[in-house]
């Protein structure tokens, strides 16, 4: 899940490449941790596979939760919509501001890192910049999330030509700027595998409620799309009492989300394990190297893959060969490989191995609860809650 460091960094203008080979200005606030889950490091490592293998099967170690996921939507419902309302608000006045040049009350609202970081000249130029080039207009699909006391962020596409601009706004608790964001939307490479039906049914990973952070085909909803094995890939959290954690969020064990149950999504045989990868400290370690971390993926059809990453080391409980049932604990939730927090990265793929050239394939999941309405069959989406029907 990508998330915001709240710390005093440099800010500045800097140059954005565009599809069409032109150097476009991107507005910056801080530089934020490019979230970090499988995505990043695919696209910067050469290495195919994660290092560390075993194929023994273990008896589920590690943490366990402290407390279970919600049980039903209306435990959060209320929260998620009182939290993220105000966001939603702010960041549109922001919008509305750039739109209209008063830069001004744009740079009235940025805490004390941004301010003296970025000026209302500055912060005319860029966006001069890249209006200049084709005319930006209003947003045409936002979303919303409120994280944390301090990471609340606003997200959409702005219309830019015949193209789409991405603005990103960054929100401390009291709602102050703490990062902006403006850059060209890149067009997605063709996808393959876009009318992939599958004949398997699958249900969702966990138990309980679940967030989903990242999900859906467009970048605004799924920051995955770019990369080709994980053009359909999930990122799903445990979300309750207005954050993904409790505490600072300076620990694993502060996350909701770790040492919950994984769940096999759907039968089938297990291909590939990798165990023994270390949980990596949040918002501060990552593992590019590993980047799926201890992860399990299962064959549940000819050429069709499912993985399951970034589990507590020696939480695995299955071994390559086992044949496994939808339902099946298969391990519990970590946070190791490349990761910013604890959560399940989901994917589906056509080979039994996390390698860059691998293609991903659409996953729908079968009888489950979105934001608390039965749903027959279908793909899951960035701000949904989520649960097995």
């Amino acid at each position: 899940m990508r998330r915001m460091v709240l710390a005093a960094l440099v800010l500045a203008l800097i140059a954005a490449s565009c599809s069409d080979g032109q150097d476009e200005p991107t507005i910056t606030g801080s530089p934020a941790s490019t979230t970090t889950t499988i995505a990043d490091a695919a696209a910067t490592t050469a290495s195919s596979a994660p290092s560390t293998t075993t194929t023994t099967a273990t008896v589920v170690a590690g943490i366990p939760a402290s407390t279970p996921p919600p049980a039903d939507y209306a435990e959060v419902q209320a929260d998620w919509d009182g939290s993220t309302a105000p966001v939603a608000a702010a960041g549109r006045s922001i919008a509305e501001s750039m739109l209209t040049g008063d830069f001004q009350a744009v740079a009235d609202q940025f805490d004390e890192t941004m301010a003296a970081a970025v000026s209302v000249e500055a912060l005319e130029s860029g966006w001069d910049q890249l209006n200049s080039q084709a005319p930006l207009g209003a947003p045409i699909m936002d979303r919303a999330a409120a994280l944390g006391p301090e990471l609340n962020t606003y997200e959409a596409d702005l219309t830019w030509g015949d193209g789409l601009a991405s603005a990103s706004v960054f929100f401390d608790g009291d709602r102050r700027v703490t990062g902006l964001f403006l850059r060209p939307r890149a067009s997605l490479p063709t996808d393959p595998n876009g009318d992939y039906v599958s004949s398997v049914e699958y249900r969702v990973p966990f138990e309980g409620v679940w967030y989903v952070g990242w999900g859906g085909r467009t970048e605004l909803q799924n920051y995955h799309v770019v990369a080709g094995p994980q053009r359909h890939a999930l990122d799903l959290l445990v979300w309750k009492d207005g954050a993904t954690h409790t505490g600072d969020g300076t620990i694993n064990e502060d996350y909701w989300a770790y040492g919950q149950v994984v769940v096999a999504p759907a039968d089938g045989v297990v291909a590939t394990v990798v165990d023994g990868l270390p949980d990596q400290t949040p918002q501060v370690g990552r593992d590019p190297a590993n980047a799926a971390g201890n992860h399990v993926v299962i064959e549940v059809a000819e050429g069709e893959y499912v993985l399951i990453a970034h589990m507590q080391p020696g939480s695995i409980r299955v071994a390559e060969g086992d044949t496994v049932t939808s339902g099946d604990v298969i391990g519990l939730v970590g946070n190791s490989g490349n990761t910013s927090e604890p959560h399940i990265h989901v994917h589906l793929q056509d080979q039994p191995t996390f390698d860059p050239g691998a293609t991903g394939l659409p996953l729908e999941f079968s009888s489950f609860l979105a934001n608390g309405q039965l749903v027959e069959r279908a793909e899951l989406t960035a701000d949904q809650f989520v649960a097995n029907g």
